[in-house]
């Protein structure tokens, strides 16, 4: 295996989530299509932050009819280009179809809740912020993407979901951790607000928003986590999920099939 020396922060997640996710993904090099949820997710993200960089390049936003055409396009482009894997049994039993219209028309409606209840609210100074940071004590690099930032008065994460966030995933949340981080080598000052901002779609759509903060003895853990999670990578050490892990299933892991500790049905000689 080729020494591992860059991590996004997504990659490193999957790491401490699930070794073996990491171990197919990464190591072998056997994608699987995304999933619905994330499809969905990814074309609000891409339309949301297209309009947001318009505000910044020309004082003001794109009209909603092009930013909902945005969305569309952006999931219909992906759709066709990598699939989709339907988890749930609604959309398995629903057909690929219908499953597309549904996703289309939830991603059309997130954009709008975005459009009209979080874009005017925000003050962006970067948004889809590239960024770079060599970890302390190894010859490794950790990068990663911020969604919105404002300045140093706060660092934003948009979510999509079908259930509201609690304020311990703000409070918790390794990759809200890991942007202040970054911002406070880079930039020179922590962020004073770290925020999720989470679309949640339901029945009726909703803006739900959380706010935490990050201090500086809050990474001193998280920097040896990176150094020993780089390093273990490299001994090839791919340690799977909990057993009782809510990732760990057919529904959740497009892998599930092929994982030898994935958890499945057994029948037993007694």
């Amino acid at each position: 295996m080729e020494r591992v020396t860059r991590l996004s922060v997504s990659r490193l997640n999957m790491y401490f989530r699930c070794g073996m996710q990491f171990y197919y993904l990464v190591v072998k090099d056997k994608p699987m299509p995304p999933g619905w949820a994330l499809v969905v997710g990814g074309s609000v993200h891409e339309a949301s932050h297209g309009n947001l960089k318009h505000k910044l390049a020309f004082q003001e936003f794109m009209p909603l009819d092009q930013v909902e055409t945005a969305a569309r396009d952006a999931l219909a482009q992906r759709w066709d280009k990598e699939g989709v894997r339907l988890e749930s049994e609604e959309h398995k039993k629903m057909g690929e179809k219908a499953a597309r219209a549904e996703a289309i028309e939830t991603s059309v409606r997130l954009v709008r809740l975005h459009y009209r209840e979080l874009a005017p609210t925000l003050r962006p100074t970067r948004v889809e912020h590239k960024w770079w940071l060599d970890v302390a004590g190894t010859d490794c690099t950790l990068t990663g993407i911020i969604d919105v930032q404002e300045a140093l008065a706060s660092l934003r994460e948009l979510k999509t979901s079908k259930r509201s966030p609690t304020q311990a995933d703000a409070d918790d949340s390794l990759q809200l951790s890991l942007y202040a981080l970054a911002i406070w080598k880079l930039d020179g000052a922590l962020p004073e607000r770290v925020w999720i901002d989470s679309l949640v779609h339901t029945k009726q759509e909703k803006l739900v928003q959380l706010q935490s903060a990050r201090r500086p003895e809050d990474f001193g853990h998280l920097t040896n986590r990176i150094a020993a999670a780089f390093d273990a990578i490299n001994k090839g050490v791919f340690v799977p999920a909990p057993v009782d892990a809510w990732c760990c299933s057919e529904r959740f892991c497009g892998w599930w099939g092929m994982c030898p500790y994935a958890r499945r049905p057994m029948s037993v000689s007694v």
